[in-house]
């Protein structure tokens, strides 16, 4: 199978998987807070996030903050892939001149998404279902060689949705790609 081919084909399970992650919630295995990864981002990031979230704090134990947190960022038994994985396909697809800086611009969008989408469900922002569209995107901006014109898309739309300029069902692939056509039960 041809090296896009196959990348694509593990981006669509990435988006499926994420899905999963939505129908299947806490099930599986447990993640501990202990140990932090060091291929993510610190955890004192995202502590200092929860601190300061006394709503969330209301609903959520930091334990468990933290759990989807790296949930997010390394995925778990229902679905192994994560943000890093992800990161990690796409930007070995790109031209090598290209591969450095667009690793930080994931990393730093991924750093956007995952203590908003951590938080329990009535306090949050940003869903599954979004972060699916956004996978779904950076296939398709890879697709046509335009994934830095995509991410900032992305970016913007991530500012929009903290300042609540925008909701959920304004994240859809149309609004990033208007001809693209979709046959997915996602969007």
């Amino acid at each position: 199978m041809p090296p896009f081919q196959l990348f694509m084909l593990r981006l669509s399970r990435i988006v499926s998987g994420l899905v999963l992650i939505a129908l299947f919630g806490c099930s599986g295995s447990p993640v501990t807070e202990d140990d932090w990864p060091v291929e993510i981002p610190p955890r004192e990031l995202f502590v200092q996030v929860y601190e300061n979230d006394a709503a969330n704090q209301e609903v959520q134990s930091r334990k468990d903050y933290l759990v989807w947190v790296r949930r997010f960022y390394q995925g778990w038994v229902v679905y192994s892939n994560g943000w890093l994985k992800m990161s990690q396909d796409l930007v070995e697809e790109l031209p090598m001149d290209q591969r450095a800086a667009a690793n930080n611009r994931i990393a730093e969008i991924g750093l956007k998404i995952a203590p908003e989408w951590a938080k329990e469900k009535k306090d949050r922002y940003i869903f599954t279902d979004m972060v699916a569209v956004w996978g779904e995107g950076l296939l398709e901006a890879l697709n046509r060689g335009d994934v830095f014109q995509y991410m900032e898309l992305v970016e913007q739309d991530l500012e929009l949705l903290k300042q609540r300029k925008i909701a959920r069902q304004d994240i859809f692939l149309q609004r990033y790609f208007p001809d693209i056509q979709t046959d997915s039960f996602l969007f």
